[in-house]
């Protein structure tokens, strides 16, 4: 199913308690949900590629909610259904124009690009902060990491992150100890983020003599390989998540 993120957000507003008036210095804790990664830790790139996104005009053939895939010499390839004969196509490791004529599948879906001559760009690879939480303050969603698009699992990821950070600050706020409680929510991030590593590196073991792969794919390594130093010997989690709240099992 696909949902704009505005019609998404105007909806969940509709369900959330009025909130408190003020500017929120007088906060015990800052909770960052996007982007404002430089000014709280370094971060942590595990890739270099740019994706293009653009709407296009599907063809009568195609599938009214399909959803289509396909690795290319230099790159891949992302189309999906958005209703009314338009879909939504993602080119990454290259722009359209040079991806497209090597697709035996995506490209046979489409009628026109409905883009115009360039398309907007976004980083499409992983990263992450090097620290998710400090003095006052923790990180999720895109001010903690964001996750490659090819694995549609971002939004979820999010959410659940979400959930586990408000139930931190709850922890903290009832008096359990804040170290522990936040080295959990680290763990727990970082064990997410590791799995998301490790799947992507299945996406990008392709056979191509185009050094896209192979730099994406040493990179990817490299961020497995920092992820694993950085989790260590630490124990599992040693809290359970019930509902909104983070308690001793």
């Amino acid at each position: 199913m696909i949902v704009p993120e505005e019609m998404l957000l105007e909806r969940l507003q509709a369900h959330l308690p009025a909130s408190r008036s003020g500017t929120g210095d007088d906060a015990d804790w800052d909770i960052f949900t996007s982007k404002r990664s430089e000014e709280l830790a370094p971060e942590l790139r595990f890739g270099s590629r740019v994706a293009s996104v653009m709407e296009v005009k599907l063809r009568e053939s195609a599938e009214k909610d399909g959803c289509w895939a396909e690795s290319v010499e230099s790159g891949w390839l992302f189309l999906i259904a958005t209703g009314n004969g338009k879909g939504s196509l993602i080119c990454t490791g290259g722009e359209p124009a040079l991806l497209l004529p090597g697709s035996g599948l995506v490209c046979e879906q489409i009628e026109t690009l409905n883009g115009g001559p360039r398309a907007a760009q976004f980083a499409a690879y992983p990263r992450t902060l090097a620290k998710l939480h400090g003095r006052g303050w923790i990180a999720c969603g895109t001010a903690a990491m964001s996750f490659d698009p090819l694995s549609g699992e971002g939004t979820g990821a999010a959410v659940r992150q979400a959930i586990l950070a408000a139930a931190t600050v709850r922890a903290v706020l009832r008096g359990d100890d804040a170290d522990g409680v936040l080295a959990e929510f680290s763990l727990r991030l970082r064990l997410g983020f590791l799995r998301h590593l490790e799947m992507c590196r299945t996406f990008y073991q392709v056979k191509s003599n185009d050094s896209f792969w192979s730099r994406e794919l040493a990179m990817l390594d490299d961020g497995i390989s920092w992820v694993r130093k950085e989790i260590g010997e630490q124990p599992a989690p040693r809290y359970k998540l019930v509902d909104f709240d983070l308690v001793r099992p």
